[in-house]
């Protein structure tokens, strides 16, 4: 049987891989990019505030997202058809913010019902 932490690390991955595909076809979210950068980290932030067992490793989480978006932006420069925006990691890091302080309430909500 695998455990629900297995269970949570393989529809993590799997979510990752949906939004690094996204990520690199950028067609699919000209029209909503602002959106798509934050409901893209919001999601990435989601899963570990909620799964994570300490406190101090979710706010890793959170500093590692932050950084990957930062180093997604600056890659940018060097990809044809792609170009870095501060505006773009302003937003990203707002979707972990956000997914953050959910994934957090949702975790507290589910250790008190």
């Amino acid at each position: 049987m695998i455990s629900f932490r297995s269970k949570s690390f393989i529809i993590y991955a799997a979510i990752l891989l949906l939004i690094a595909g996204g990520l690199l076809m950028p067609n699919l979210v000209v029209k909503h990019d602002t959106i798509a950068h934050i409901g893209a980290f919001f999601i990435l932030m989601l899963w570990p505030a909620i799964t994570l067992s300490q406190t101090k490793h979710i706010f890793w989480a959170a500093f590692i997202l932050i950084l990957a978006g930062g180093l997604a932006e600056f890659i940018q420069q060097y990809t044809p058809a792609r170009t870095p925006s501060w505006e773009d990691f302003a937003m990203n890091a707002v979707g972990v913010a956000l997914g953050l302080i959910c994934g957090l309430l949702i975790r507290k909500r589910l250790k008190n019902p």
